[in-house]
């Protein structure tokens, strides 16, 4: 079989904020949230998120081999880390959260849409650097280096007939 395969790809995640992290004595898994932006939609293949949901949860995944994560602050741009090896990221969910609270909310809700997601590493010191980051940053950018999946390549000339594609289904049960 062929295969068609890509080299590594970037996409950037932006107004990053860390909001919990764990960690086991090889691994370990950060929650974030981040802005739903129009690069990260489109190259996932997703549209935009309808304002009458309050979540939802599109399908994707990246394989990622480095995460970058860069202060959206420049007077702190000493504390950029990255994390290498790095492993998935993955659970992306939509999350529709009420800006205003209060009386005037009640008047006139307003609200923003954010794109929270699981990111897993494999890097040994992450716990330490992340523990440290987020003591010193609150929002950031995340640049993600993951290969795309491969996809099998069309090979013309080649198509089952009806009969053949039911009868090699048969003997696969």
């Amino acid at each position: 079989m062929m295969y068609n395969c890509a080299m590594s790809l970037k996409l950037t995640f932006s107004k990053v904020s860390i909001l919990s992290f764990s960690r086991k004595p090889e691994s370990g898994c950060i929650k974030l949230s981040c802005a739903p932006s129009k690069p990260v939609l489109k190259r996932m293949g997703w549209a935009d998120f309808p304002e009458q949901f309050k979540s939802g949860q599109p399908e994707g995944k990246l394989a990622a081999s480095l995460i970058e994560f860069t202060p959206s602050d420049s007077t702190r741009s000493k504390f950029a880390f990255d994390l290498s090896p790095a492993g998935a990221v993955r659970d992306f969910e939509f999350v529709r959260t009420q800006i205003k609270q209060g009386k005037s909310a009640n008047k006139a809700p307003s609200y923003r849409t954010e794109l929270h997601c699981s990111v897993d590493f494999t890097d040994e010191q992450g716990a330490r650097k992340l523990e440290a980051y987020m003591q010193t940053v609150l929002e950031s950018s995340m640049t993600v280096t993951y290969e795309p999946e491969a996809k099998q390549a069309e090979l013309d000339g080649l198509e089952l007939s009806e009969e053949r594609a039911k009868a090699t289904a048969a003997e696969a049960d």
